[in-house]
């Protein structure tokens, strides 16, 4: 499941429909630093897939700040 958000969440950011022009890349994180934060996160309640897909999209900006 890490693996598949993270690809998504770092797909290339684009213009609008029919631009091709690349903006950049969507934030992501290590996958042992996602699945700590699923499993830190996760373990006090119930996570869908698309909770996990918001927690995931909230903290990779951040990920690089220790």
């Amino acid at each position: 499941m890490v693996r598949r958000i993270s690809h998504y969440a770092t797909l290339p950011i684009n213009g609008g429909p029919g631009d091709g022009t690349t903006f950049g890349y969507g934030a992501g994180m290590t996958d042992d630093r996602a699945t700590a934060l699923f499993e830190d996160r996760c373990s006090m309640f119930q996570a869908g897939p698309f909770a996990l897909y918001k927690i995931y999209g909230a903290a990779a900006p951040f990920s690089a700040v220790e």
